[in-house]
């Protein structure tokens, strides 16, 4: 059996199993929309500018999915100021969309969102987005993808610089928050390591992987997720839900 097919069970304590999803949250970046390597492009970019550099270890373990502020810290040693932090971060995501924007074809969403999407429209189902990048770039998502068919801009949890990175669970609790639901009521969709130890400490209810380029090998000593897809129309949770019924 492909791993992409495959389902994992993981053990929920004081988490009853018939506890219904109705709501969906979402990680952007490398999830709805595959910009991963734009993200390790730009910051690899700005460690050559200022003389530093970026591994590929570095990278899955202290930038994917941490906020640009301790990302900075960690690039930077701590020895920097709130203004140079905020000067750096800006520098770095017009970086970004400069990729972006070089490369049209590539800002799509990824395999089966927009019809996942589009379903959870049409059955009135809440979702919302946590995602570690700062308001310049939601902005820009906005408008690049449309995201306002699907989302409310109030239910776009981001880093203000109040939030923890990820795998701290401030951004998914704050778009609980938005959404008014408890997490374990929520299906959290996430792509990294950090991502899903986050989902797992803001204990949502169902965790799934989204992994459509990675080697699937990196996630199996997490053992508390719960389907490893590579396309959004492989989920099937809602085929038959009705929110009246929950």
């Amino acid at each position: 059996m492909s791993i992409l097919k495959k389902r994992y069970s993981r053990k929920k304590q004081n988490d009853p199993m018939n506890i219904p999803i109705r709501a969906v949250i979402f990680d952007f970046n490398g999830t709805l929309f595959y910009d991963t390597d734009f993200h390790d492009q730009a910051w690899k970019e700005l460690a050559r500018r200022y003389g530093k550099e970026l591994s590929g270890d570095a990278m899955d373990c202290h930038v994917h999915g941490v906020t640009n502020k301790e990302i900075l810290k960690f690039l930077f040693k701590d020895d920097i100021t709130d203004e140079k932090s905020d000067a750096l971060s800006a520098e770095k995501e017009e970086i970004y969309r400069s990729i972006c924007r070089k490369k049209p074809e590539r800002c799509v969403l990824t395999p089966g969102a927009n019809q996942f999407l589009e379903m959870l429209k049409e059955k009135n189902i809440p979702r919302a987005i946590a995602t570690a990048s700062i308001y310049d770039n939601v902005k820009f998502y906005l408008s690049t993808f449309q995201l306002d068919r699907w989302f409310d801009e109030s239910r776009i949890a981001y880093d203000t610089g109040a939030y923890r990175g990820k795998p701290w669970p401030d951004l998914f609790l704050a778009a609980g928050e938005k959404l008014g639901i408890t997490l374990s009521q929520c299906m959290i969709i996430e792509d990294s390591p950090g991502g899903l130890e986050a989902a797992k400490r803001a204990g949502a209810g169902k965790i799934i992987v989204y992994m459509p380029r990675k080697d699937p090998s990196r996630f199996y000593n997490l053992g508390y997720f719960d389907q490893v897809i590579d396309d959004f129309g492989q989920i099937s949770d809602f085929d038959t839900y009705h929110p009246e019924d929950h």
